[in-house]
């Protein structure tokens, strides 16, 4: 029996992997399909129930609205959390260039934690640190900037 499932978006292929509780992986189904349907993703997650699917607990994927609203529908009582790689890259679209790998490297430390409740401080501590060192960094530029006035 599998108590995860992750639901890969690769452009218009699809990808549902089934991790047992020995965390042991298996390809449960592979698909083609307009990926950001409702329509799609409950014909998809019934086609694997009627193959046998049971007991999910947790399902992680992207985010798409579609997606969610299906998840809901059709795996009703699993648990839902976003894909770590979809929210990182999301995350990193919004920090500029040379600032990625510091935040992308605050992220990382936020998702090694053990508990939920040690992520949350530790997310509040990086939160702090990438805001002190925002502050830092615009301290610098303003500062090291040459005076135009005589």
């Amino acid at each position: 029996m599998y108590h995860q499932l992750r639901l890969r978006d690769q452009g218009e292929s699809i990808c549902a992997t089934g991790v047992r509780d020995t965390g042991e992986r298996e390809v449960l189904a592979v698909d083609m399909g307009a990926s950001e349907e409702e329509a799609f993703w409950v014909a998809f997650l019934r086609g694997l129930m009627a193959r046998g699917l049971q007991g999910m607990e947790l399902v992680i994927s992207d985010a798409h609205q579609g997606l969610k609203e299906a998840i809901g529908e059709v795996l009703a009582g699993a648990a839902w959390q976003r894909c770590r790689v979809h929210f990182m890259r999301n995350v990193l679209a919004h920090v500029p260039k040379g600032d990625k790998a510091i935040v992308a490297a605050a992220i990382r430390t936020i998702f090694a934690q053990p508990n939920r409740e040690a992520a949350r401080q530790q997310s509040a501590e990086a939160a702090a640190a990438l805001r002190l060192i925002g502050l830092m960094l615009s301290k610098s530029t303003t500062s090291g900037s040459p005076q135009t006035n005589p």
